[in-house]
């Protein structure tokens, strides 16, 4: 950023504050015409009192300077008010200006920010802007007046002394410029290495499970030290430069004052000037020095401030990725459906997460996308709520598309329920109003009854106005739901929308859950988003996506009847027998032949097999298995949803893929123990069916002809 963009930027930042700013201009000024009176008023005095000696002259003069010095403090004191009220004020501006624009901003923004950076924007940068405003700037035209009218008085003085002095004023102009130029690009530098760090750390913070885990704390320190040595060093160059922009200037003036003097003296000596024309001389030079050391100083928190105004205008600076088209109309009521017309999409790259997916969901009409992780279902929900915009085709309301509607307008018809709702750290009571921040308390209650989470709280001391804590963590995972219903319910939504909403639960919550959401359905569209097939088998229509495409469409028994796409995604899910609080269960020994590795078995076998599966019950965030451990079962998820990491050298663990209900992974270990070749960390309450090798062995010497014959068909795992 360049000084007159900085500059332009500056002005309009206090362009709504003009007579503000223009007063402490007027301050300023009477403060520079003071400082610069000062030194020459000595001139008239010491010639006059050397010449006449005149006491009462020197009595007026006196009186007249003191005048002059409570004029000038009660100026500054006002001055000073003034940067107080600009910089408040500015900053406040700033922040809001800032904060608005990040509310117009599509998700996709957010994915690709880091969230450390983008709070930067709010502590450091705007505080060296403000620190700018308040001090830096103000110093900067103090200094920069300072000179100018010392530089005049200086050729009122003496002129041949005034070109000596105004040849020092070049140099020190002249020959900090490349540094400071340097300096100002390094600054933004710094700023963005800082705000590196911070992500860097706050990373670590949120991932201590991960890195606990998978051993990865030496691995994070030594990035955490390689990032913090090149700030280090840039911050050397930075500190050093303007130290250098500081240091040169004050050198420079120091030499031609000596300079000053020593000539100044001479022509006294000579007769050619009196003594009180050098004394003023040198006295309004003084002045010169100190504005000259006022500009030295103010000019690293000047330059730090252009590299954080740099920054703050970068960010403001992005354009809303979803916004409303001109002309765009609102939307009314649903009256006939919403249809997505040969709609594709990506999230970036080349790889499509939905290609030419076609679909119709009537008003008032309960239906669901359902695939395994990585289908394109969860896509087309974001679609829905216009969180992206499709690359080719159409979502259209009534035959509307989306693209022509407000967004307000859109989300208004809408209630959401996510599988992490996030509780904002206030009462339960403004938690639920908001969905609908108007709503009254009667409308709170009505919403929570609905939800039928009313009587429970009820039952705490101080009811709706009890806090949810910090991201809901004072409620279990069934009452964070429940308070999340009841928050879509109070915008009396025609269309409820339900993303993965009871996947993190246990089976006695889901099923209480489910059975609140089939009655609050009734007289809504009702759209889901699920993996747990379960949990929709009461849909007029499912919508199975396979590979971002639309495999089938139609109602449960009808798909499950046609052995198609959906057949076999319930197949895997079925067969399981789990609690109602999620952390025991089975498998029928049926299930167990659709894993190829004990296909081969026959049913005594498979029987024998069944009872030999162990129930291991995990939380949300704790690893399974460590990559590089020896593997020593085979685990089948009866419920959850797990992610597979696999750990590369020097970088941060990947996700190669995400298992979920009836999935299976580690069954090499039957076949020998060898060293697990990825990690395996539950994303949400899961339950584990387990079999050690030492069983498997067993029943494998029970049954020699099998042993051969799986070796043979034995798979990585």
């Amino acid at each position: 950023m360049t000084p007159i963009t900085y500059a332009r930027n500056l002005a309009r930042l206090l362009s709504p504050y003009r007579g503000t700013a223009a007063l402490v201009g007027v301050l300023l000024g009477v403060d520079v015409v003071f400082s610069a009176a000062w030194p020459l008023s000595f001139k008239y005095l010491i010639d006059r009192i050397t010449r006449a000696g005149d006491p009462r002259f020197l009595t007026i003069a006196v009186t007249a300077l003191f005048g002059a010095v409570l004029v000038a403090s009660v100026a500054a004191v006002m001055r000073d008010y003034g940067y107080a009220v600009l910089g408040s004020r500015v900053l406040r501006d700033v922040r809001r200006a800032v904060f608005g624009h990040l509310q117009k901003m599509s998700l996709a923004f957010f994915l690709q920010n880091k969230e450390a950076d983008l709070l930067a924007r709010f502590s450091s940068d705007l505080a060296l802007l403000e620190g700018a405003i308040t001090s830096s700037i103000a110093g900067f035209l103090l200094g920069t007046a300072g000179i100018a009218i010392s530089a005049a008085l200086l050729f009122f003085l003496e002129w041949r002394l005034a070109c000596l002095t105004v040849l020092g004023l070049l140099l020190c102009v002249l020959l900090p410029r490349p540094l400071v130029r340097a300096a100002s690009e390094a600054s933004y530098r710094i700023r963005r290495l800082e705000s590196d760090v911070g992500v860097a750390a706050q990373e670590n913070i949120g991932s201590q499970p991960v890195i606990k885990a998978f051993g990865l704390g030496e691995h994070f320190t030594g990035r955490f030290e390689r990032i913090t040595e090149i700030l280090a060093s840039q911050s050397i160059r930075f500190k050093f430069l303007t130290y250098l922009v500081e240091r040169v200037p004050n050198v420079i003036i120091i030499i031609f004052e000596v300079l000053v003097v020593g000539l100044g003296l001479l022509m006294v000596a000579h007769g050619q000037r009196t003594l009180g024309t050098i004394i003023a001389f040198h006295g309004v030079f003084l002045n010169v020095v100190y504005s000259v050391q006022t500009l030295t100083m103010v000019m690293p928190g000047l330059l730090q401030s252009v590299g954080g105004m740099q920054r703050i205008e970068e960010l403001m600076g992005e354009a809303p990725g979803i916004f409303d088209a001109a002309g765009a109309a609102p939307l009314g009521p649903l009256r006939d459906g919403i249809r997505f017309k040969d709609v594709s999409f990506s999230y970036g790259g080349p790889q499509r997460q939905i290609e030419a997916v076609t679909l119709s969901i009537p008003r008032g009409s309960f239906v669901a996308f359902v695939g395994a992780s990585g289908s394109g279902k969860s896509t087309l929900f974001n679609l829905l709520l216009r969180f992206y915009d499709p690359a080719a085709g159409s979502v259209t309301f009534d035959g509307t598309d989306v693209r022509e509607a407000t967004v307000a307008s859109l989300r208004g018809h809408m209630g959401v329920v996510f599988q992490n709702n996030h509780l904002f750290d206030i009462s339960l009571r403004e938690n639920i109003r908001m969905g609908w921040p108007a709503a009254r308390d009667e409308d709170v209650e009505a919403a929570a009854r609905q939800a039928e989470i009313h009587d429970w709280i009820c039952t705490l001391p101080q009811g709706y106005d009890s806090p949810a804590g910090e991201s809901g963590g004072k409620l279990s995972g069934g009452q964070r739901q429940r308070v999340a219903i009841a928050r879509a319910l109070v915008r009396q939504p025609s269309i409820l929308l339900l993303d993965e909403a009871t996947s993190a639960l246990d089976p006695a919550a889901e099923a209480a859950i489910n059975t609140t959401l089939r009655r609050i359905a009734v007289g809504r569209t009702v759209i889901s988003v699920t993996h747990r097939l379960s949990s929709v088998q009461d849909a007029d229509c499912l919508h199975v996506m396979e590979g971002g495409r639309l495999a089938e469409s139609g109602a449960p028994q009808k798909l499950l009847a046609a052995g198609g796409a959906y057949a076999k995604l319930w197949r895997r899910q079925s067969g399981f027998v789990v609690n109602e609080q999620g952390d025991d269960g089975g498998v029928r020994p049926d299930r167990l032949k659709d894993y190829p590795l004990l296909s081969q078995l026959d049913p005594p076998a498979l029987g024998e097999l069944a009872g030999l599966f162990v129930s291991e019950s995990y939380p949300a965030g704790q690893s399974v298995v460590v990559q590089g451990e020896v593997g020593d079962r085979f685990h089948l998820i009866a419920r959850g949803r797990v992610e597979v990491l696999r750990d590369l050298p020097g970088m941060a663990p990947e996700r190669i893929a995400v298992l979920g209900d009836g999935d299976y992974f580690g069954e090499i270990a039957l076949l020998g123990r060898v060293p697990r070749t990825a990690t395996v960390r539950t994303l949400a309450p899961t339950l584990l069916l387990s079999l050690r090798d030492r069983h498997f062995q067993l029943l494998l010497e029970r049954h020699p002809e099998l042993r051969e014959r799986l070796r043979r068909q034995g798979g990585a795992g």
